[in-house]
């Protein structure tokens, strides 16, 4: 319980207001409720006869158990045809059209960078990323050092420069396509996110030449590697 509730102030005292960070309290959760499932059968063990308390308590707990163990049962097993993917196919999958071009444009310890979340565009090319910033958005908010964290995504930038940028033309997570206009690409942001963002725009402008757009991402190609 105690554990818990640190979990919960940290997440709290974090500032940053991302459901999946709930996800942390799980392990104290789960072990909470192994030591009070153990409890209540350990009560059994050593009581004369059924103890009238544990159970109902029991009861209780399978009761609640029931439900939502059925719902992750139902949720997560994966299908027959998932299974036969992943042994047919490996971890990765069939690839993508932007993902083929990107092992076919790209070599093997070249970097990369996605304008979106989709780190499965990493893991499928065996590409990496310029940046310890895979979900994008956590550069919105302030950091140890300033107010964002676009100061240092730009510095990773220049130190491991991307052969290609891939930006998602049509995020679902609030990261807006790298080629809109300035107004449209601060949309709805305040004054040092807006600057931040201006800043890696310019930096991609500068550097940086359209090639082409597949399904929903524009790709860009490092200047000085177009036609190499």
């Amino acid at each position: 319980q105690i554990t818990i509730i640190l979990d919960l102030a940290f997440l709290s005292i974090s500032g940053k207001n991302f459901g999946h960070y709930f996800q942390i309290p799980i392990l104290s959760m789960s072990a909470s409720a192994a030591y009070l499932f153990t409890q209540i059968l350990d009560a059994f063990h050593k009581s004369k006869g059924i103890d009238r308390l544990a159970v109902p308590a029991l009861t209780t707990v399978l009761l609640l158990m029931a439900p939502w163990s059925l719902r992750i049962i139902s949720g997560e097993l994966p299908s027959q045809k998932d299974i036969q993917v992943l042994i047919t196919q490996g971890v990765s999958g069939n690839p993508t059209k932007l993902e083929r071009y990107i092992m076919e444009n790209t070599n093997s310890d070249d970097s990369i960078l996605v304008w979106s979340y989709d780190p499965s565009i990493y893991l499928v090319t065996s590409r990496r990323s310029p940046s310890r910033y895979l979900f994008l958005r956590h550069l919105y908010t302030p950091t140890i050092d300033g107010n964002s964290g676009f100061d240092e995504f730009l510095s990773e930038l220049e130190n491991d420069p991307p052969t290609l940028i891939a930006s998602n033309i049509d995020s679902s997570h609030g990261i807006l396509d790298i080629g809109l206009s300035v107004d449209d690409f601060c949309h709805d942001t305040s004054v040092d996110v807006c600057e931040g963002l201006s800043t890696i725009k310019n930096y991609v402008e500068q550097n940086y030449g359209y090639v082409q757009t597949i399904d929903r991402w524009a790709v860009y190609q490092r200047v000085n590697d177009t036609g190499g």
